[in-house]
């Protein structure tokens, strides 16, 4: 399996500055989990985002 970070220190940096990120958007924030052949992925998504997308 491929090692995403070095160490658990870049790992916690980078999740820490992704959460930051996240906070910026001032909004609802879901995290949705799409399962794949590979791995489960954790994506995000706005409470706007998913209203908009449900209009068409």
């Amino acid at each position: 399996m491929v090692r995403i970070f070095k160490n658990e220190a870049g790992k916690e940096a980078v999740l820490h500055s992704y959460n930051m990120l996240l906070g910026q958007w001032n909004t609802e924030i879901q995290e949705l989990d799409i399962e794949t052949p590979y791995d489960c992925w954790q994506c995000p998504q706005s409470a706007a985002a998913a209203f908009s997308r449900c209009r068409g």
